[in-house]
């Protein structure tokens, strides 16, 4: 992800605050997928989420999980497409 995303260490001067473009092949998308779902179990396991009725999303600590589960929504979508 991070090679992807030009982050790979040799910048050390980068903005964090930039907008980065970003366009993966069907290697890389997978390899995101693999990568935020990884994540996204992680926060459900600290979250407490073990079935659909855990999910509070009016809870803000939820805002995360929910935005990651959106970019999966989005590489599957754009994988189908492809």
């Amino acid at each position: 992800m991070l090679q992807t995303l030009g982050m790979d260490g040799g910048d050390t001067d980068a903005d964090p605050d930039a907008t980065i473009s970003v366009a993966l092949g069907e290697s890389e998308a997978l390899a995101w997928m693999r990568t935020l779902s990884a994540v996204r179990l992680v926060l459900a396991s600290r979250l407490g989420i073990q079935t659909e009725d855990d999910h509070q999303p009016d809870d803000p600590r939820f805002g995360v999980y929910d935005w990651i589960g959106y970019r999966l929504d989005g590489l599957v979508a754009a994988l189908d497409r492809g």
